[in-house]
């Protein structure tokens, strides 16, 4: 009886989640439905503006195109900075969507890192010269050399002692000995803690990384420590269950962006805008050198495909259909204003476009995969209630034939 009343409970309580995965499969579809027809009624507009500005940008003469150019189409430094904005969702029950994004998140994250650092200074040998200041009204001179590690030595015995705290400016000359030379500018601080065994060096660049210092720190260690120029990836979060996994990275040269951005799966325009303002400051005033949209692109309900787009910059995303790129006739135009204010109105429009399109595939990836995930929930319990169901008329079976096995052995008993 024990075990028949288990298998009721369960019975019971799996007819409940079924009908629960049954109502969530329902208002994913009609959620799909509405975010599918906003993607289909929006992909002639996509097709168009792809189309429109490469054709554009294939009809600008070489002389002209410095010119007609708009801030955010301008290739950045090669070894810069970049962004990359991670869209998934705010709730869960989705299967492996924000899996299947987290992980190629972490796999472009692994690769950029991995990619060999830069320096300031040459590590083929030079002299390096510095001039600066302290807060604290201290005047900073110093000479060295830079040995083929890119490690800098003093001059001799002429190095700095760094044991007060402050802000420190330095400009620096190098001169290559078999290379070019460069010259630039280097800003650091050291916060006092109260102690000698508790400051802290910070860097403002490259990594914004706070170091533990000890007594005795020379100029010469703080330049050799920050004569390599490394990489640093800032994630922008789209939906709480990515900001969740990514607020938990600990690595200086990630960094996260935040707020994160929420958009409820509605795509306000003033979202819209609040995000593309943010990434267009970003890039072009020099923060970072590339931009990058990583989501779930929509092809049907049967496939969607992670997906990762440079975003930033824009000249280096527009294509054109090899069909159309041998007909010059598609290419012929006679610009009415100029190409630079045509450029300067249409570009960011285009850019808008292309972050709209990210996030709206996304929206639709994410109601297809959440309605087939409830689906099959609602389908695998349903095959789990008629297992149980078998087992419960197995096991009443069981309890009425042990019953009617008594009282026929009893009867005979009693006519013995």
């Amino acid at each position: 009886m024990a075990n028949l009343r288990n298998i009721k409970n369960r019975i019971k309580s799996i007819t409940g989640i079924r009908q629960i995965t049954r109502a969530m499969e329902m208002v994913s579809a009609t959620k799909l439905a509405k975010a599918l027809q906003r993607v289909e009624n929006a992909r002639p507009y996509f097709d168009s503006m792809d189309m429109i500005v490469s054709h554009l940008m294939a009809s600008i003469s070489e002389d002209d195109i410095d010119g007609a150019l708009h801030p955010l189409m301008i290739p950045g430094t090669k070894d810069g900075d970049v962004v990359i904005v991670v869209i998934g969702s705010d709730k869960g029950l989705c299967s492996s969507f924000n899996s299947n994004i987290i992980r190629e998140a972490q796999n472009f994250i692994k690769e950029k890192l991995s990619e060999k650092a830069s320096f300031r200074f040459t590590p083929a040998g030079g002299s390096i010269e510095v001039n600066g200041s302290s807060t604290s009204g201290d005047v900073i001179k110093f000479s060295g050399s830079v040995d083929s590690k890119g490690i800098v030595k003093p001059t001799g015995t002429d190095d700095v002692n760094l044991n007060k705290p402050g802000q420190f400016t330095l400009d620096y000359n190098y001169k290559s000995s078999d290379g070019p030379s460069n010259s630039g500018n280097l800003q650091f601080s050291i916060n006092d803690e109260g102690t000698e065994e508790s400051k802290k060096l910070s860097w403002t660049y490259p990594d914004s990384v706070s170091l533990p210092i000890t007594i005795n720190l020379k100029l010469s260690n703080v330049l050799t420590s920050m004569n390599v120029v490394s990489r640093k990836i800032n994630v922008l979060c789209v939906g709480k269950k990515i900001y969740g996994h990514f607020k938990k990275m600990n690595n200086p040269r990630v960094q996260m962006l935040s707020p994160e951005i929420g958009f409820a799966q509605s795509l306000p325009t003033s979202e819209l805008n609040r995000m593309l303002n943010f990434l267009a400051s970003m890039y072009t005033t020099g923060q970072v050198s590339s931009v990058y949209l990583l989501y779930t692109k929509y092809f049907s309900t049967a496939r969607q495909k992670t997906t990762l787009e440079q975003f930033l910059p824009l000249g280096q995303v527009v294509t054109v259909d090899d069909s159309k790129e041998k007909d010059t006739s598609l290419k012929d135009y006679i610009f009415e204003p100029s190409p630079h204010e045509l450029f300067q109105r249409l570009i960011p429009a285009y850019a808008r476009n292309k972050v709209f399109q990210a996030l709206a595939h996304s929206f639709t990836s994410e109601h297809t995969i959440r309605m087939i995930a409830m689906r099959n929930a609602t389908d695998n319990a349903g095959e789990l209630i008629d297992d149980l169901t078998l087992k419960r008329n197995k096991a009443r079976q069981a309890i009425i034939t042990k019953e009617l096995s008594e009282i026929v052995g009893g009867a005979e008993a009693l006519k013995g």
